[in-house]
């Protein structure tokens, strides 16, 4: 009979191999057993939004530990733990009444409303705060947009959420529900989309609430201007800016390491709007627990909200990027040279811009439409390699192989040692990376189950979001075959 902690302790070393410290904090430890019965297991997470990621991203985990324990089938039930506390709206000079009309289609909800629904314990009075733009205050909300440093360019409905609709949720419901997590911390490497999302915050936010008072600045912004007071002396002026913002949003905090002064006046900044109830989102290329030269007061603070991570984005997503910036710069590209595109450009969506860019400056010199063959003309010099190679799944797995110091028979053995598992995992998720081939493909191949296959690329795209080594050795592995 396996007891609750047995399950529950088990599964948390089954995460603690999945993820960063960070992430097991937020998503793991913040979680606590009820029970497990009836080859049921109940938890209590603290919000919604945790329900949500338990249930679309953690499961997997809890279904595989729950057959190792019991040889049988589990099932997860999350409850949210119910609170005797609301946030309170922001602050702002005169409540409007609510007219609600705004298309929000684009992300999964029919309206403001509804979209309210999907979250528990909303004051009664927080709709009184909202307001839609109309055509009348066009001009004004283009100004309010100005000030605030913000742009119609990055907006949710812009926004292509892939793997990161864990993160995509979390801004969301700081836009729509200020103050539930403060901070919202959000990680991700340089060209993630963490500066899209923070402005799409903002520009969502200002929408509901046109009469606030909302910022949008990098760190380096902030440290030079606090610079500039002193020679300036407008000091008071400067707190007087950002201590009366109803939403703060910071990027690249991780700068401010080792600027002593800087930090002093963020932490009194970030107080100031905390024990207000103002919102503040922050970006950054490192977790807290990794900025260097950071406060300890700073570093606690910044822990103390909710800490999510920008994913790199899957060959579904990286494609549904550039269809979407296609379509924005009405422009024709056929869909074998989008996938040839997203398969060789996979390191962030900022590359895959760049690499677009290419192609339209390269079809309007040679007044010629867009094809595959002109794809790979124009951008096979960035990529250092000839692009008419074709590349099997047998020379991945003998690549994979190769790296890894392990023979092509130990990979298609049932071994389920690491040191086995790992290239295999690998390899599988290459084959779906740069072949897109489908998952029953290669499991017919490696006469596999194809759920097998799908588990190994999850676990393979896991493993490279985790260990940095890992993805310089997959980077090296795609180098050496002609793909990148």
């Amino acid at each position: 009979m396996v007891t609750i902690d047995q399950f529950w302790n088990r599964l948390v070393d089954e995460f603690a191999t999945q993820m960063q410290t960070g992430a097991l904090n937020n998503w793991v430890h913040k979680a606590t057993p009820v029970s497990f019965a009836g080859n049921t297991l109940t938890i209590s997470v603290p919000s919604d939004i945790m329900k949500r990621y338990w249930e679309s991203k953690l499961v997997g985990s809890v279904l595989e530990v729950g057959f190792e324990l019991t040889g049988d089938d589990v099932n997860l039930v999350v409850n949210v733990e119910s609170s005797t506390s609301t946030p309170a709206p922001p602050i702002v000079s005169a409540p409007i009444e609510p007219v609600h009309t705004t298309d929000f289609n684009n992300f999964g909800v029919t309206s403001i409303n509804d979209s309210k629904d999907k979250f528990n314990n909303i004051p009664s009075d927080f709709g009184a705060y909202y307001t839609e733009v109309s055509p009348q205050t066009d001009y004004y909300f283009e100004e309010k947009l100005r000030a605030a440093n913000l742009s119609e360019q990055f907006t949710f409905t812009n926004y292509v959420v892939g793997e990161n609709e864990m993160v995509y949720n979390a801004a969301l419901s700081a836009a729509e529900r200020p103050g539930q997590y403060n901070p919202l911390f959000i990680r991700g490497n340089s060209g993630l989309g963490k500066t899209h999302l923070l402005k799409a915050i903002g520009y969502e936010f200002l929408k509901q609430f046109p009469n606030s008072n909302v910022y949008y600045t990098s760190t380096e912004s902030f440290m030079n201007e606090f610079t500039n007071t002193f020679k300036d002396k407008t000091q008071a002026e400067f707190r007087e800016k950002y201590r009366n913002l109803d939403l703060l949003l910071i990027d690249d905090i991780q700068l401010i390491g080792r600027a002593t002064q800087s930090q002093e006046e963020f932490f009194n900044t970030f107080n100031a709007l905390a024990d207000n109830g103002k919102q503040i989102v922050i970006a950054s290329d490192s977790m807290p627990l990794q900025i260097r030269d950071l406060a300890d007061r700073l570093r606690t603070r910044f822990v103390q909200g909710l800490n999510v991570e920008v994913l790199a984005p899957g060959l579904d997503t990286r494609i549904a990027i550039l269809q979407n910036i296609s379509n924005a710069d009405n422009i024709v590209i056929p869909s074998d040279a989008l996938v040839w595109i997203a398969q060789n450009f996979s390191s962030d969506v900022r590359t895959l811009k760049g690499a677009l860019n290419t192609v339209m400056v390269q079809t309007v010199m040679m007044n010629r439409d867009i094809d595959l063959e002109l794809v790979q003309n124009s951008l096979a010099p960035q990529l250092g390699f000839d692009p008419t190679i074709e590349v099997t799944m047998d020379q991945i797995q003998k690549a994979v192989a190769d790296s890894f110091g392990v023979t092509i028979a130990q990979m298609n053995s049932k071994s389920r040692k690491k040191e086995i598992t790992t290239p295999r995992h690998i390899s599988f998720y290459l084959m779906k990376e740069l072949l897109h081939e489908s998952y029953p493909n290669i499991a017919k191949k490696y006469k596999r189950d194809h759920t097998t296959i799908m588990n190994s690329y999850k676990k393979a795209k896991q493993m490279l979001d985790a260990e940095l080594d890992l993805r310089d050795q997959v980077d090296n592995i795609k180098q050496k075959l002609g793909t990148n």
